[in-house]
């Protein structure tokens, strides 16, 4: 089994029996993923609600042999095998402003 997330307009594959013909763009989302074994964690940005991403995660986490396939914003595919996944953490992504204004 595999899931993808992607960000708007990326024209990637989706999950489609998660999201429907309603997709709607939200705002930005920070993913943080922390792998088994591994001293640093995966972190990525996508253009989905936290709710979208949470239904791919748990749906991916249902099976230890399937796999778990992230896109960010720019593109970038991250696979990662559901049995090595240690966390998921979703939140706001930092939007940075560039310049002196507040």
């Amino acid at each position: 089994m595999v899931n993808t997330l992607a960000p708007c307009g990326a024209g990637a594959a989706r999950s489609t029996s998660l999201l429907s013909g309603n997709y709607q763009c939200g705002g930005r989302v920070e993913v943080k993923i922390g792998v088994a074994d591994t001293a640093r964690e995966l972190v990525l940005n996508s253009s989905l609600t936290p709710d979208e991403v949470e239904a791919l995660v748990a749906d991916a986490l249902k099976s230890s042999t399937g796999q778990l396939v992230l896109t960010d914003d720019k593109g970038r595919r991250y696979v990662v095998p559901s049995a090595r996944v240690a966390y998921v953490e979703i939140g706001s992504a930092d939007v940075r402003k560039v310049g002196f204004a507040p």
